[in-house]
């Protein structure tokens, strides 16, 4: 999917990390930088890409890479500024879906997350940005999984928290992209329980490269700071949180 309110000239030249780059979304985004132009890509996961799926000549650089060891994230962060030339763009998209393990869950949806966008902070420079792949279920409630549910909604609380003051001390720009269900991954309606399913009813299924398109259009709206930006396949983008909103609304 091309994004129509995203020209490439916004895109083009960006250099960026992407951590769980190896799933189904995660590979969505990588795809969608590399198809709008950016200059080079490094994907971060604990699970290389199929061989062949890239170029040599893409600019894909893989890392492998727990996110839950914040010296592997830091450390891989300045290695993608140095193979890089320099870091414009960070995703923090590795998560899982671990009911039965609490701890797994905060450690991998949550404290990476954070630990990650504190590392982010430190290397990107005016301009930047990050963006924290957040979820549907951390603004409406999803009781099929409370604590998935929950890291989810810290996630978005931390980065709407966090985002002015970063902002105004660095020039980074940092938002959080909830999406709703997703055809791939995580998202298979066929391995969820009955309650899942008629969720993925009423919300619709999206294809990966719906929720990256949604990706582009943070990136390229340079005003957008401290934004929940939601999408699913009934709504497209909307903004549940704007009344709650640390700056202007952004009209994508």
């Amino acid at each position: 999917m091309v994004s129509q309110s995203c020209s490439r000239d916004k895109i083009r030249g960006i250099r960026a990390w992407v951590s769980g780059g190896s799933g189904a979304l995660g590979m969505a985004f990588v795809r969608a930088l590399l198809s709008h132009g950016a200059a080079g890509v490094v994907l971060a996961d604990i699970r290389a890409p199929e061989e062949g799926t890239f170029r040599a000549s893409d600019g894909v650089h893989f890392h492998y890479m727990d996110v839950r060891s914040v010296s592997a994230v830091i450390e891989s962060l300045k290695r993608a500024e140095h193979q890089l030339g320099s870091l414009d763009l960070v995703v923090n998209n590795a998560g899982i879906v671990a009911e039965h393990d609490l701890e797994a869950t905060v450690a991998t949806n949550l404290k990476a997350v954070i630990e990650a966008t504190e590392a982010a902070a430190r290397v990107l420079g005016k301009g930047g940005m990050i963006v924290n792949i957040g979820s549907a279920a951390g603004i409406f409630p999803a009781r099929e999984a409370p604590y998935y549910a929950a890291s989810k909604a810290g996630v978005v609380m931390y980065t709407r928290s966090k985002a002015r003051r970063l902002f105004s001390e660095k020039g980074v720009r940092l938002n959080v992209l909830c999406p709703a269900w997703v055809s791939a991954g995580m998202g298979k309606v066929t391995e969820m329980a009955p309650g899942w399913e008629r969720l993925a009813e009423v919300v619709g299924v999206m294809e990966p490269a719906e929720v990256a398109d949604a990706l582009l259009r943070i990136i390229c709206d340079k005003e957008m700071v401290g934004m929940a930006v939601y999408v699913s396949k009934k709504t497209g983008v909307c903004y549940p949180l704007r009344g709650l909103r640390p700056m202007r609304e952004a009209k994508l």
